[in-house]
């Protein structure tokens, strides 16, 4: 058997970050205003993460189910973000998305604008390749399904379903009331009443028209048309096909199930009398269990909850316990598949809703004037809807706008933290925050992210039950994927929205370090990682215990740039870290180690260089001592002068001893005067030429120093020393 043809792990990740990339800049498309700083961040992303993935145009993206697929092969192994895009994709019926060139911004923003859109209405438009020729973009191309295709076979199968001009005659006559079918539309309403799914298409389109003026579903009124139209196919088929009457109510059934549940719920707990009450209570008796289900998963769905119409409903329909928790478990089933029945909080819902269903007494729920109220709301908001808007409508809209509510939601979370007592439920409740505030930071939002992380971090450090609940959360957000993608934008986010990302950041706390230090894994100087770089500065020493993954990793410019951060840094931890990278004596980055060292405010610092100055030998010496030399600060005179009392200036380490002495000159500090009268006085009879250069080098740097102290030193070699030595100070005091 052949194995299954998989993407390479390099192209499965470009394919993955390109996945990210798209899916944020759709959600932030869907959910903020174009000028949002979240929506220009996540775009400029995306057009930027098709530039640096795509390896040559054109690429093409295959949708196959919950994957995506490139030249026929599948990415290797399951990466979320390529299935959620895939689903994306698929629920807009693009089977292939290609990038002919790499598309210009205009391009991408009718791409977004696309994944938009309600797939319905995309669907409604011809599909989405039709609705991509209407943009004139050439640089990408979508394949979709071919409607044209399902059309003319659904014509074949169904011809019941022709929208011709005699359907269009019987909805005109449902429409009006009027009542009046010719033998022609009797017919067709005749096979319309064989099929569930053409009583629903004909319900919702005589109902179109029961709208407001500011398109509100009118419910009272559209589900007394429905109810009209029941009444109009049951009496042609009472007159024509009599027989059938019990098939139609159960077609009646299956088709109020597909309906808006607000018009079916309205339908079925209406008041009705005569003919009209005997006709609901037909639909009802016909329905089955899996007409029931339908029509209650679609009302929870739509409602988030169960209510005591929908209770009425199920026990009208299945009065007997069994019948009802057979009902219940179908729906359940059918929830499961649907993003509400996956959501963390379906469980503790579900509860409260089989205890409506299978205990349903109204009493014990609500009060009769409160069943009155809900019973009257549709009729209240249709009339509401043709009232003029009161003025202050746009303020009260504004109040529940996206961004208002998000906020009120960050608010709530950390006042419910606060006031928190119980561990477990703490630790529920601080899971959560984590959750909406990885949610924050994919859409941009970081202020209200900080809020989540402060609340978080103040918990972590109070001595109440939610500590242990905040030090975990914490813990989590700041090594979830959201917060360590945050690096990648680092770099293109303007002035504004780093000060919002450092306000999370200070939040977060010093923990923040693990994943910007990551930023300083590059050998140049990026503006990522000089911002991410200004923030570790701002945690002080906290920052340093997160540095030591930096300072033992193996790539020198890594080990540099750890340096340097530790150099902004400063305090006395340094020391610990800088000891090992002290002892490599890499040449590279050992006049770091030691500028760090130096400006450390720390007697360790002094005996750490101390110690390795004493110790060296050979190479490394040479290193340390010019790494030393190159610092161009007075603190480094003990070290050099130690230096030369220990090197053997006249012999193998003559060269190195000259930069020695050249340094001191050039510091002009009084503590290296002692160490440049003794060289004056060393001299080796078989190293006249060393001796005398180093009593050179002594001089010039005495001679540059020019202290009282320097000047006595070169009196008493004019003075006191050889007659060399005489000879050289007369001669560098006329010069």
């Amino acid at each position: 058997m052949s194995e299954a043809v998989t993407l390479s792990p390099e192209l499965t990740h470009s394919l993955a970050v390109l996945s990210r990339a798209c899916l944020t800049a759709e959600r932030n498309w869907r959910l903020y205003p174009r000028s949002h700083p979240a929506v220009r961040a996540s775009f400029e992303r995306l057009h930027k993460t098709l530039a640096e993935t795509i390896p040559a145009f054109p690429f093409a993206i295959g949708v196959a189910g919950d994957t995506l697929m490139v030249d026929g092969a599948a990415p290797a192994g399951a990466d979320p973000a390529i299935t959620e895009l895939a689903t994306l994709l698929h629920e807009h019926d693009i089977l292939h998305l290609t990038f002919v060139l790499a598309p210009p911004p205009a391009a991408l923003e009718s791409l977004l604008e696309l994944l938009k859109n309600d797939p319905e209405q995309v669907r409604a438009s011809g599909g989405p390749a039709k609705v991509w020729v209407s943009t004139r973009h050439k640089s990408i191309s979508i394949q979709q399904i071919d409607y044209e295709k399902l059309l003319a076979d659904r014509e074949v199968l169904k011809p019941v379903g022709r929208r011709d001009q005699l359907w269009r005659s019987i909805v005109q006559s449902l429409d009006s009331s009027s009542g009046v079918l010719d033998a022609a539309a009797q017919k067709r309403l005749l096979e319309i009443a064989g099929d569930a799914a053409e009583i629903t298409a004909l319900a919702r389109e005589v109902t179109a028209s029961r709208v407001t003026a500011g398109g509100a579903p009118m419910i009272t009124a559209q589900a007394a048309i429905v109810l009209a139209t029941f009444r109009q196919i049951l009496s042609v088929v009472g007159v024509l096909t009599p027989d059938r009457r019990q098939e139609v109510l159960a077609n009646l059934a299956e088709a109020s199930s597909d309906l808006d549940t607000g018009v079916a719920l309205r339908l079925f707990t209406g008041e009705c009398e005569g003919e009209d009450a005997g006709i609901v209570a037909g639909v009802l008796a016909a329905f089955d269990d899996t007409s029931t289900a339908r029509l209650l998963a679609g009302a929870l769905s739509r409602d988030r909850q169960a209510s005591s119409r929908l209770a009425e409903v199920l026990h009208t329909i299945a009065p007997d316990s069994a019948r009802k928790k057979r009902v219940l478990g179908f729906t359940r089933a059918l929830l499961a598949e649907t993003d509400f029945g996956g959501d963390a909080g379906f469980g503790s819902l579900w509860s409260s809703v089989e205890e409506l269903m299978l205990r349903y007494e109204e009493k014990e729920f609500v009060s009769e004037d409160y069943r009155e109220s809900l019973d009257q709301a549709p009729a209240r908001a249709e009339a509401m809807a043709d009232r003029e808007r009161p003025v202050e409508l746009g303020g009260w809209l504004d109040s529940v706008n996206e961004d208002s509510v998000r906020r009120l939601s960050v608010i709530l979370l950390v006042d419910l933290l606060k006031l928190e007592r119980h561990p477990g439920s703490a630790e529920t409740l601080a899971n959560d925050m984590v959750e909406v505030a990885e949610d924050l930071l994919a859409a941009g939002d970081f202020h209200n992210a900080a809020a989540l992380a402060r609340a978080l971090a103040t918990s972590a450090a109070a001595r109440t039950p939610a500590q242990d609940a905040g030090r975990a959360a914490l813990d989590r957000l700041v090594r979830s994927d959201a917060t360590k993608g945050l690096l990648s934008l680092m770099a293109d986010l303007d002035e504004t929205q780093l000060l919002a990302l450092r306000e999370f950041c200070d939040a977060a706390g010093p923990l923040c370090t693990t994943f910007l230090r990551t930023a300083l894994y590059d050998e140049g100087y990026t503006p990522a990682r000089r911002r991410a770089t200004e923030i570790i500065v701002g945690y002080g020493e906290q920052a340093i215990q997160y540095l030591t993954p930096l300072v033992g990793d193996e790539r020198w410019f890594v080990q540099r740039n750890a340096v340097e951060l530790l150099g902004h840094i400063g305090g006395r931890d340094n020391v610990r870290l800088l000891q090992p990278l002290l002892r490599r004596g890499d040449p590279r980055i050992l006049p770091q180690v030691v500028a760090t060292l130096l400006s450390a405010d720390d007697p360790g610092a002094a005996r750490t260089l101390q110690a390795a100055m004493r110790g060296a030998g050979g190479g490394y010496r040479d290193a340390l001592l010019r790494a030393l030399v190159s610092q161009q600060d007075a603190r480094i005179v003990p070290y050099l002068a130690q230096t030369l009392s220990d090197v053997d200036a006249l012999g193998q380490d003559h060269a190195l001893a000259i930069e020695a002495v050249t340094a001191l000159g050039r510091l002009g500090d009084d503590r290296a005067v002692p160490t440049l009268a003794a060289l004056l006085a060393q001299r080796r009879w078989f190293a006249w030429r060393k001796t005398a250069a180093l009593r050179r080098a002594a001089l010039a740097a005495l001679l540059k120093i020019g202290s009282a102290a320097a000047q006595a030193a070169l009196q008493s070699a004019s003075e006191r020393g050889d007659r060399a030595l005489r000879r050289l100070v007369r001669h560098a005091a006329r010069v």
